[in-house]
């Protein structure tokens, strides 16, 4: 497992009063600042997108909270889906973006030893047992096929 980033919330951050429409716009640039240290890059461009979204958001109450992205669609998986269910297509989604990286790094001259992301503790944690979500996998196989593949990755995610 990798280790806990800690971050010291700014004073005026806790000191000024604020609601919920204030809080959410000042919490995204603190965090926005934050992300120009998170790696790689399609991660933090990720996460980007979703605190800008969140800065932009004007809510009175946390029940018009609402991302048009892959946020809902992943809730939606573990409250629509059965654990089989998700179970079976998270291990697929892994099957077929190995099978694709395979290929693409055999014609870019890199290798990846499918083991390698299946045995992954997260990989596991998110295709087996209460966790499995075939949506969220897919940023941390995109993560490891980075650190092992680097040019198929970027082929892939274009």
């Amino acid at each position: 497992m990798s280790e806990i980033n800690v971050t010291v919330v700014p004073e005026d951050f806790v000191i000024q009063p604020c609601t919920l429409e204030t809080l959410l716009p000042r919490a995204a640039v603190y965090v926005k600042e934050y992300l120009k240290s998170v790696s790689p890059q399609s991660v933090r461009e990720l996460l980007t997108r979703r605190v800008e979204q969140l800065g932009k958001l004007k809510i009175s109450s946390p029940d018009n909270l609402k991302l048009e992205d892959p946020p809902d669609r992943d809730v939606r998986e573990y409250l629509e889906k059965h654990l089989e269910n998700r179970e079976w297509a998270a291990t697929n989604h892994v099957a077929a973006l190995i099978e694709v990286a395979q290929i693409i790094a055999k014609n870019m001259g890199e290798t990846i030893e499918p083991e390698t992301i299946r045995n992954n503790d997260r990989v596991k944690e998110l295709t087996h047992g209460s966790w499995a979500n075939a949506y969220s996998v897919v940023p941390t196989v995109q993560m490891l096929l980075e650190k092992e593949i680097p040019k198929s990755n970027r082929k892939m995610s274009k």
